[in-house]
């Protein structure tokens, strides 16, 4: 803990030069930083509180950050802390006079149609980009949830206001597909062109750690929105570190960021990085993205060209999961305004690739499974994706001994009962798969956007297979349904 000269005149000026316009007083500064208006006066003029004699340094760092200054501003005299933080806000002044100094190199994907459903996910971004409280947040949701989506659309919103504080804009996107071909798109390319763009001067910094110090404080030197999308392929998919960056440079910038930030880093991924869920809110936050239901999910249908009755639109929204993405191409394609029996009906891979999107879909597919640890992994969901069905593990590995096939069963029988758990626990923490756990053992079901993915997937990459598994399957069905008929035989019509 610290004491500072006269801060209770500092913070009073603070107020009246409007530094942050939503904190005018110590009842609001208090509230944003969770503690009591008592403890903000009795910082303010050194006297005791339960924590101490002065101001914690969590928070002294907090409030510099809250106020656009350096933190190390509060230990000048008053006349010197005036000037300095007379001369920052002019500073400031001007730059807001001037549009945002908006840096696209790689931008962001643009979004398919209107966003619908999300509107509680746009107002806490906004608030936390306003209050100033958040330093960090990652947006995470399955493939086709609509990340994004919502980071364009808020970007958007955020430079139409006239006094949202924008400065600075940086974007990039480690999503395959998107962005700038002409640049280099590793973290090295991240962080070479940022370093550039931000303003630093060539040098010969070749260490990643003293290039992701350097850029945490060109950052911090401005309120400085930073983008980052699609950072999945940059995070560990399997065992105790999931989700945690495996690029050291990139996870020391987040890392840094988190603790102090001024303005805001906001991350798009498939999965929750760990590390930022243990430094939690307010300066690190997870916005988890659900698929739409209801009125959202039936509106979006409508505006894609789909007609029908409310309740078989929102029939049809929950039988895909209500995820934005097949829903846009439900409702390009499809006319339920009298087929009830659509959504139990429809085979969504076949349709899929009926519609020229099988090849964008099997690649989802295909990323998905790289991530897994093994081969055998993989293909016990291509034969997951074949079933069709909640399925147990016990039941999978008992149709693998049954009959050999070449190229899937092999591969499946050749791991541990362990390392088929970890490859469908990971499934499961990317919101793939559904888990039961029961005396049994694990019962698993694909989601209907998993399934499709992984069937086109399979068909595209291994056709071969596919016809030799789907025999496979095929055949235990019918052997299921012998064994049922050859039992009710045996009970007799009036045990049956």
């Amino acid at each position: 803990m610290n004491k500072h000269p006269k801060l209770a005149k500092k913070l009073k000026l603070l107020y009246q030069l409007k530094a942050q316009p939503k904190i005018t007083n110590n009842q609001q500064l208090a509230n944003v930083l969770g503690v009591s208006r008592q403890a903000v006066s009795k910082w303010g003029t050194g006297s005791v509180t339960q924590s101490g004699d002065a101001i914690p340094d969590a928070h002294f760092f907090r409030i510099g950050q809250l106020f656009g200054i350096d933190s190390y501003l509060f230990t000048l005299e008053f006349d010197e802390f005036e000037k300095e933080v007379r001369l920052t806000l002019g500073q400031r002044s001007r730059a807001l006079r001037h549009s945002s100094r908006r840096i696209f190199l790689n931008n962001l994907p643009v979004p398919a149609g209107e966003l619908f459903g999300r509107e509680a996910e746009l107002a806490e971004l906004g608030a936390m980009w306003q209050r100033g409280a958040a330093n960090v947040v990652q947006v995470v949701g399955i493939a086709g949830a609509g990340k994004s989506a919502i980071v364009t659309e808020w970007l958007s919103r955020l430079e139409s206001e006239q006094h949202s504080g924008l400065e600075t804009v940086f974007s990039w996107s480690f999503h395959g597909g998107y962005g700038s071909h002409s640049v280099d798109s590793s973290p090295s390319g991240f962080f070479a062109c940022a370093l550039a763009l931000l303003g630093d001067r060539p040098t010969l910094r070749a260490d990643p750690e003293s290039r992701a110090v350097r850029l945490v404080q060109l950052i911090r030197g401005s309120r400085t929105l930073l983008l980052i999308d699609g950072v999945q392929d940059l995070q560990c998919s399997h065992g105790p570190g999931f989700g945690q960056f495996q690029d050291a440079e990139l996870a020391l910038l987040i890392r840094e960021l988190a603790k102090e930030n001024p303005g805001l880093c906001v991350l798009t991924s498939r999965y929750a990085n760990p590390d930022l869920g243990a430094i939690g809110a307010p300066r690190a936050n997870t916005l988890q993205l659900a698929g739409l239901g209801g009125a959202a999910a039936t509106a979006m249908l409508r505006s894609h060209g789909a007609i029908g009755a409310p309740r078989r639109l929102a029939r049809l929204a929950a039988r895909f999961d209500g995820l934005p993405l097949l829903l846009r191409l439900l409702g390009q394609h499809l006319d339920v305004a009298g087929s009830d029996k659509l959504a139990q009906s429809l085979e969504l891979a076949k349709w899929l690739e009926e519609r020229g999107e099988g090849a964008n879909i099997a690649r989802v597919g295909r990323e998905y499974l790289a991530r897994l640890q093994y081969e055998g992994q993989r293909k016990l969901f291509y034969l997951l994706s074949l079933l069709k069905r909640p399925t147990s593990l016990r039941e999978m590995l008992r149709l693998c001994r049954f009959r050999h096939v070449d190229g899937l069963t092999g591969e499946i029988l050749s791991l541990t009962q362990q390392e088929l758990r970890s490859g469908i626990l990971a499934f499961e923490q990317a919101g793939l798969v559904r888990v039961r756990r029961q005396k049994q053992g694990m019962i698993a079901a694909l989601g209907k956007f998993a399934e499709a993915a992984i069937t086109l997937d399979l068909k595209q990459r291994f056709p071969s297979l596919r016809s030799a598994a789907g025999r496979l399957v095929s055949g235990q069905a019918k052997r299921k349904q012998a064994n049922v008929r050859r039992r009710r035989q045996k009970r007799g019509p009036g045990r049956a």
